[in-house]
């Protein structure tokens, strides 16, 4: 019996894909997104807020999309240098990291009252491959390392409130 319910449910899982119902999503590419910074095609990073508008980080520059869908986008901040890898917006909304792959600086700004860098933007420098706020507060980040002729990959989580003394993580779960 339970082979003949699994069974009926990949056939109308099927037939509903085959058909395109729910699956009706129309894109529009964007004429106005924003370029990288440089001449090395890096990549530009994006996060959304909870109302939908994108922000975004070239390398130096930071964009707020001036409404939902829109092609138009705004320069909120600059002078955030490194090869963007991630932007990552609070919960919360209260604040912003970005992570400079390449260099390891993480920069943090307030969204509401974005303003260009100056040194009270700069975190800490910590290698990552990525990373995501799961709080106003709390930061984890991704990073892989070679050790012996092995990568190993880590998640390590950083409270941003208590980043003195070398900021040291306060939880690590290393995959081999």
């Amino acid at each position: 019996m339970q082979l003949v319910r699994y069974g009926y449910w990949v056939v109308v899982l099927l037939l509903l894909s085959v058909s395109g119902a729910g699956t009706a999503v129309t894109m529009t590419a964007y004429q106005n997104f924003p370029v990288p910074e440089g001449s090395n095609n890096e990549p530009v990073v994006g996060d959304a807020f909870i109302n939908g508008k994108l922000l975004l980080w070239n390398g130096d520059k930071i964009y707020r999309q001036n409404a939902v869908g829109s092609d138009a986008f705004t320069v909120i901040a600059e002078g955030y240098i490194g090869k963007p890898g991630f932007i990552s917006i609070a919960p919360d909304e209260s604040r912003v990291v970005l992570g400079a792959g390449e260099t390891g600086n993480l920069y943090s700004f307030d969204p509401q009252n974005p303003s260009d860098y100056d040194s009270d933007h700069l975190l800490r420098n910590v290698s990552h491959s990525s990373g995501r706020l799961i709080s106003g507060t709390m930061l984890l980040v991704h990073r892989s390392y070679d050790l012996s002729g092995s990568t190993y990959s880590e998640l390590v989580l950083f409270d941003l409130t208590n980043l003195d003394g070398g900021g040291q993580p306060i939880g690590k779960i290393v995959v081999a």
